[in-house]
């Protein structure tokens, strides 16, 4: 076995290792507690100075922690370390009903909108209902009056007729006498 072969399988071994023990890196978000203000501490402990507050709700990114302590990245961009038990991982309940107040206020607007456009379309489907009764009472009147028709051209069909037999029997019962007189008899 060749001297190369060795450090290349080392190396082959040492990249899932590589792969798989990557520290997280994605900061977890927890908010503060409903208190009215957080001392953010330089340290993980009470004897530590304190840097700055935070108040309640404010969501804070969380970069490290130690036996009862989270060290912190502030909104503000502060770091520092703030005693677990003050974080909570839920929205602070005053921002929960506040994010639900507006969806309810968003929900009622869409309700009263939906609202008038039903309404509307109700109108709409009255209308649509009148034109539906309108077009039946117009193609009834269609049908009449295309039957009248058909009886006003049968009557003139007859007429015609009637008035081609009297013609023909007016010219039928004319005979020649000569050469230019007719005589009309009725027999």
């Amino acid at each position: 076995m060749p001297k190369y072969y060795f450090p290349l399988f080392i190396f082959i071994l040492s990249i899932p290792i590589i792969l798989f023990a990557q520290p997280n890196v994605s900061a977890k978000t927890m908010y503060v507690i409903e208190m009215n203000w957080v001392n953010v501490r330089s340290g993980p402990t009470m004897e530590y100075k304190i840097l700055t507050r935070v108040k309640s709700g404010d969501a804070l990114k969380i970069l490290d922690q130690e036996e009862g302590w989270y060290y912190v990245l502030t909104p503000k961009g502060d770091e520092g370390w703030v005693v677990k038990s003050l974080l909570k991982e839920d929205k602070p309940l005053t921002e929960q009903l506040s994010i639900l107040s507006k969806k309810a206020e968003k929900q009622s607007d869409m309700i009263a909108a939906l609202t008038e456009e039903n309404n509307s379309l109700k109108k709409y489907a009255q209308l649509s209902e009148s034109n539906q009764s309108e077009l039946k009472r117009l193609k009834n009147e269609n049908l009449r009056l295309k039957n009248h028709q058909d009886l006003l051209w049968a009557g003139v069909g007859a007429g015609i007729l009637f008035i081609g037999w009297i013609i023909g029997l007016i010219t039928g019962s004319f005979y020649r006498k000569g050469k230019s007189k007719y005589h009309y008899s009725f027999k």
